[in-house]
């Protein structure tokens, strides 16, 4: 997968949680925080 299509794929996720009012819980040491950063 490219980074273009991970980052198309968080923006849909993150629109996808907003939509139903719901949230994500992450805790990332190895990504530095852009789970939380792209879905947001």
């Amino acid at each position: 997968m490219t980074e273009s299509e991970l980052m198309q794929l968080s923006e849909q996720v993150g629109l996808a949680l907003k939509a139903r009012g719901a949230t994500v819980t992450t805790a990332e040491s190895c990504t530095g925080g852009w789970v939380a950063k792209v879905i947001t």
